[in-house]
C-alpha cells in the first residue's frame, strides 16, 4: 500500500464504514503501532504473520458473533 500503512488504511475504513470489523494482519509491529491500530482504527484484533489458519478462522467467527450480539 504505497503512501500509507495498515493502520492508516484501517482508520480510513473505520471513518467511511464504521460498522465494518477490522482485523490487522502484521508481519512486524511495535507495541506503539499495535496500540495505535486498536485506538485509532478501532481494530477488533491484531494477528501476527505468518498466522495460523485455525486462529484466523476463530477470530473471524468471534468477530461475526460480536456483531450479532450488538
Amino acid at each position: 500500500m504505497p503512501g500509507m500503512d495498515g493502520t492508516k488504511f484501517l482508520k480510513q475504513v473505520h471513518e467511511r464504514w464504521p460498522g465494518t470489523i477490522r482485523i490487522l494482519l502484521t508481519g512486524y509491529a511495535s507495541q506503539e503501532a499495535l496500540e495505535a491500530a486498536i485506538s485509532e482504527a478501532k481494530v477488533y484484533c491484531c494477528l501476527a504473520k505468518p498466522w495460523v489458519d485455525e486462529e484466523l478462522i476463530k477470530v473471524i467467527g468471534e468477530a461475526f458473533s460480536s456483531l450479532s450480539m450488538s
